[in-house]
């Protein structure tokens, strides 16, 4: 258990930077900011593992990705959410929006979490064990 508690505290730790930055480069910079962010800090980093990097990288990506949506979500009244749910669902109701705002933390945790285990396998290329 305590391994465990070390592993979470540790990709607490280390997601707490990597959302901060992709916070503050969404506003001035592209959709997909928290790709290279979430590269460069596994890249720079010698603890991570390819498992560690991808968790840490893609809960962050998840969390910054779905808190944003819920932001725009919670500013439109859920309008939008509504009619892009109806777009990718098939029957009357449509996917609901907190199904929205999930798929959208799936999105953009895949691509930070596949830009972070990157950023790992270049570090190993550049020096190998």
């Amino acid at each position: 258990m305590s391994k465990f508690i070390t592993a979470v505290w540790r990709i607490t730790i280390n997601l707490i930077p990597i959302v901060a930055i992709g916070f503050m480069a969404g506003y001035t910079m592209a959709w997909w900011t928290i790709a290279p962010i979430a590269f460069v800090f596994t890249a720079l980093k010698k603890q991570y593992s390819p498992l560690n990097g991808f968790l840490t990288t893609f809960t962050a990506g998840f969390l910054l990705w779905m808190g944003y949506a819920a932001v725009l979500n919670y500013g439109n009244n859920g309008v939008l959410a509504a009619r892009i749910g109806s777009m990718l669902a098939a029957g009357n109701q449509g996917m609901p929006p907190v199904g929205l705002l999930l798929l959208t933390g799936l999105i953009g945790g895949l691509m930070a979490g596949l830009a972070g285990i990157t950023g790992v396998y270049a570090r190993e290329l550049k020096q190998p064990n």
